[in-house]
């Protein structure tokens, strides 16, 4: 029951839960994080009903937030105007600009 295991996405070697014996993925967030979209994504490409559920559940959030897109745009435009021109300075490194630096205190 000590086997270790190579991870299907980091090729490093792990100890499968003893709660879940069959496991292939390690614990790392990444390899996780992978492991649960490549999931979903085979769902989709599967399940004709689970990817029905999805579309209507993205279609009744899109319906009780019609705003949304403007909004985001909106607030983006607002950002990128208060931000001055900036003449190129190409030997300062933007982390020492004040002008920058200003700006995203800001936000």
């Amino acid at each position: 029951m000590n086997e270790t295991r190579r991870c299907l996405y980091c090729q490093s070697s792990f100890l499968p839960s003893r709660h879940r014996p069959q496991q292939r993925v390690c614990s790392r967030p990444d390899c996780q994080r992978q492991r649960r979209t490549n999931s979903r994504r085979q769902k989709l490409a599967t399940d004709v009903e689970y990817r029905q559920v999805v579309r209507d559940s993205q279609k009744q959030w899109w319906d009780e937030h019609p705003g949304y897109q403007k909004v985001d745009l909106e607030t983006k435009r607002k950002a990128i105007a208060r931000v001055k021109p900036v003449a190129h300075q190409s030997q300062t490194p933007w982390s020492k600009n004040p002008t920058i630096l200003d700006w995203l205190e800001s936000l």
